[in-house]
């Protein structure tokens, strides 16, 4: 029995390309926005970037009308891209003040987050963090090849966690993440938030390696017969006994995982 663990290395299409073993970044768009305005004064923010460096930006802009009413929005980030993850944290935020209707003043705050990416080869998975939502809006949103969606979280009005983990096949995915917040006092005043923050982190998938540990040892073997017998199976890894993926839990299952805990990687 090997008891490596997978270490699949893949070229890339373009030399121009930064390859992550089996990752490999397509496309990035981070931005943070703010604008504030008033019937006769107005004030606006922003900052983008489509790198792969970590990416930190305060974006903030606030207006007083002459007859003394007040607007501020603010959007904030720090995300980054490294060899095994995509992470990022950002708020949107507003706030107005009131005051006299024939003055008033408008405000954003917003955050977004977007990756394009290739898996080349299959991938273990982890998607995990938080959204939280106070009359603004949050989202957290991994679609799959052709636009199908994989996971979606949305918040308005309340916090929410992110824990989801399994294996990709290879193809080409996005990730999104944004936050949104805005008053308008025609019809609301006062403050409204919105933030997120979420790692993709992977590795290389070894279907051994049944437990997600990082090794192909008899830990696996004995988390594959309690998952098999007595559906107990681990948590946070997307495994299941349904090892060959027929749609059926049967003996096919239990010797395909022998085949697989016998070869190694």
């Amino acid at each position: 029995m090997n008891v490596r663990t997978a270490s699949v290395l893949v070229c890339c299409l373009s030399t121009t390309e930064v390859c992550f073993g089996q990752v490999t970044p397509l496309l990035t768009r981070r931005a943070t926005a703010a604008s504030a305005s008033g019937d006769t004064v107005s004030d606006g923010r922003q900052e983008s970037d489509a790198g792969l460096s970590t990416f930190r930006s305060v974006s903030v802009a606030c207006v007083t009308t002459p007859l003394g009413n007040t607007g501020c929005g603010v959007g904030t980030q720090e995300s980054g891209v490294s060899e095994d993850r995509f992470w990022a944290v950002g708020q949107g935020g507003a706030s107005t003040t009131p005051g006299p209707e024939s003055d008033l003043s408008t405000s954003n705050g917003r955050s977004g987050f977007e990756i394009v990416f290739r898996i080349d080869a299959p991938v273990r998975y982890w998607l995990t963090g938080s959204l939280r939502a106070n009359s603004g809006s949050a989202l957290v949103t991994l679609f799959g090849p052709g636009g199908t969606v994989v996971h979606q979280y949305n918040e308005f009005m309340a916090e929410s966690t992110i824990d989801d983990a399994g294996i990709l096949n290879p193809g080409t995915y996005e990730l999104h993440m944004a936050a949104d917040a805005s008053v308008d006092p025609s019809w609301e005043w006062g403050s409204t938030s919105a933030d997120f923050g979420a790692t993709f982190r992977w590795v290389a998938y070894c279907a051994s390696d049944f437990n997600g540990d990082g090794f192909t040892d008899f830990f696996d073997y004995d988390d594959f017969v309690a998952c098999y017998e007595d559906a107990d199976c681990p948590t946070g890894t997307g495994a299941g006994a349904d090892f060959n993926n027929d749609g059926f839990v049967d003996f096919f299952d239990y010797d395909a995982f022998v085949t697989a805990f016998e070869t190694g990687c």
